[in-house]
């Protein structure tokens, strides 16, 4: 999906890399980071590869942004393909949903039907997880089929 070879990725960077068990590198803080690689990292960690810790970029991000800065070759579609259907598997109740606009774009282009706003469904501060749309898709599913 991304091509550019891990050892490029952890020479690129050097001496900057936090190293865990084996002198494996794990991530760089985001002050070692040129500023053109800050901005490819926030657009990564925000819409491609999210993470809500913009502090450390980890190799996975890492070798994004290395692979964006030489011009490389980015599967976008495939990444966030693969990230949604991880997050699908992981149903980690306390984790919050990826790729927010990307599934409410998919949703309004396959024209699905949104309700109106409801409190209970719905609360500021919460975050969305799978199990909530899984309650929240239930009765509207049955309130389809009594309608229909």
């Amino acid at each position: 999906m991304v091509t550019t070879s891990d050892q490029e990725t952890e020479d690129k960077q050097g001496d900057d890399w936090e190293r865990g068990a084996g002198n494996k590198p794990k991530f760089i803080k985001r002050t070692d980071l040129t500023p053109e690689a800050k901005g490819w990292f926030e657009l990564v960690r925000r819409s491609i590869l999210p993470a809500a810790n913009n502090s450390e970029m980890n190799f996975e991000r890492a070798t994004m942004v290395h692979c964006i800065l030489k011009g490389g070759e980015i599967k976008v579609h495939e990444i966030i393909a693969q990230g949604i259907r991880k997050m699908e598997e992981k149903n980690d109740s306390r984790g919050t949903l990826g790729y927010p606009s990307t599934i409410y774009r998919i949703c309004k282009k396959a024209r699905v039907v949104f309700e109106d706003e409801d409190p209970v469904w719905i609360k500021e501060g919460i975050p969305i997880i799978v199990r909530r749309m899984n309650a929240v898709v239930s009765p509207c599913l049955n309130g389809s089929k009594e309608r229909g």
